[in-house]
């Protein structure tokens, strides 16, 4: 039969939900409910306006919905600290939550049409048992850890709409965002650190600035950038996946060029390395994934930037903060930043291994702002994050799955003699793995991306055999 077998279609149409005249009724409903949420608040107008946009352009078309919904999530902290300045940023704002709502709604959504194979529930199964088994732990700071687990099932989530992508349509989306949006938002940036910072800006560091491990550059007068997003970390880890985007395309033309330069000279400014060095072994598995077809791209960008940084550097202190930064790699032992780093892991990995079970989901990271002082705010590092909220037996499970779906990734190279789009996957995923190291990139608009290229990876492994 056509249901069972191994060749039949992974989606369906979506069936109706309702008939013409129920969507009028609820259409009304919507539209009387976000006017009355923005007279309450206009976070809450607005966060209600974006999720029933998303998921209005998603039903109508599914390109425009993803569209939008990756657009969100770089859209949504500046619309935040813009309305900062006229109501008090807090951590309970519902703008925040909102790029998290698009993203669950979306997936529910998607549920519908997808049919997927034993293997890939069993792969989603074993990520979402991971984290569940930090739920008990968690369960005195009940605020943070139903935030923390929402948003960590509802990245998990992500694999469902990377799995169900149409053939040829995969990653089109996606791809798109980050190369017409993350540019632009990279000048965004670029003006921050030539400054003065925006008013918005300014408050929003006045406010929350402290909760930021740095936004200090090693240029005095100056910020690290953050753009659009809420932190350099971020900004950092969604360039260096346009980068990434726009080095694995197969015509390079000059607007391209410009717009790779602009992202990487905003990378350049968020001075975080592990960023960097996550943009060089991405740049390295591109070349050796595409079997060396993108090593004249990746040698013209490089070349590039040599001569435009060499020129920098000989005009100015920027060039010489980001070579001074950038030194640090060989002399780790003697950084105050790096030692930190390191020590954060030594002090808390004996610690974590021995809760079984860890300290609890929402324990560390953002949401530990919504419990009590004694989570773990900064860990900066995705590996460290896990271990300590779900324990070694659920960092076994949920990095276990990742690292399953990674190695199907790596098998999709050979069973399509290095298409584009897997060394793409392959590139990006690259990437969010040597930047774990220095960020929490599970969570938030990373952790989205990361699942999403797993469920890629996944529907293309299956779709081969």
């Amino acid at each position: 039969m056509l249901a069972s077998s191994p060749n039949a279609p992974s989606v369906r149409p979506i069936p109706p939900l309702l008939t013409e005249a129920a969507w009028w009724a609820l259409v009304l409903a919507v539209s009387a409910a976000t006017a009355w949420l923005t007279l309450r608040s206009p976070q809450l107008g607005c966060t209600a306006a974006l999720v029933i946009l998303s998921v209005g352009l998603y039903v109508a078309s599914r390109p425009h919905g993803l569209a939008v919904m990756w657009l969100v999530w770089i859209v949504a902290p500046l619309l935040r600290r813009l309305f900062g300045l006229e109501v008090p940023l807090t951590n309970s704002d519902p703008l925040a939550l909102a790029p998290f709502l698009v993203v669950g709604c979306i997936v529910a959504l998607e549920l519908r049409r997808v049919r997927l194979s034993r293997y890939a529930v069993a792969l989603l199964a074993v990520a979402t048992v991971g984290y569940l088994l930090g739920v008990p732990a968690g369960v005195s700071r009940p605020p943070a850890m139903a935030f923390a687990l929402f948003a960590y099932v509802v990245a998990i989530g992500c694999f469902i709409l990377g799995y169900s992508e149409p053939r040829g349509r995969e990653l089109v989306a996606l791809q798109r965002v980050l190369m017409v949006a993350m540019p632009l938002a990279a000048v965004y940036g670029i003006l921050q650190y030539l400054g003065p910072l925006p008013r918005w800006d300014e408050l929003w560091l006045n406010t929350v600035g402290s909760a930021l491990t740095s936004v200090g550059a090693p240029e005095e007068g100056h910020i690290r950038v953050f753009g659009t997003l809420n932190s350099p970390g971020t900004f950092a880890a969604v360039l260096g996946l346009s980068a990434v985007c726009f080095l694995a395309q197969r015509r390079f033309d000059p607007f391209k060029l410009v717009a790779i330069g602009v992202v990487l000279a905003a990378l350049l400014l968020t001075y975080v390395r592990s960023e960097w060095a996550g943009l060089v072994v991405s740049m390295f598995v591109l070349v050796l994934a595409s079997r060396g077809r993108a090593s004249w791209r990746v040698l013209l960008v490089v070349g590039l930037l040599v001569v435009g940084f060499g020129a920098v550097v000989s005009h100015g202190q920027t060039g010489q903060a980001i070579v001074g930064r950038a030194n640090t790699f060989g002399s780790l032992n003697s950084d105050i930043s790096a030692k930190q780093r390191v020590a954060t892991p030594v002090q808390l990995v004996p610690e974590a291994i021995t809760q079984p079970f860890g300290h609890g989901i929402g324990s560390a990271g953002e949401a530990s702002r919504l419990g009590p002082s004694s989570g773990l705010r900064q860990t900066d590092n995705a590996y460290l994050s896990l271990l300590y909220q779900a324990g070694p037996f659920g960092f076994v499970l949920v990095l276990g799955a990742a690292l399953v779906a990674f190695m199907r990734a790596v098998g999709n190279l050979a069973r399509y003699r290095s298409d584009p789009l897997d060394v793409l996957v392959i590139a990006m995923l690259s990437f969010l793995f040597v930047g774990m190291v220095g960020g929490d990139l599970l969570y938030g608009v990373t952790g989205m991306v990361f699942w999403y290229l797993v469920g890629v990876a996944v529907k293309r492994s299956e779709a081969h055999a």
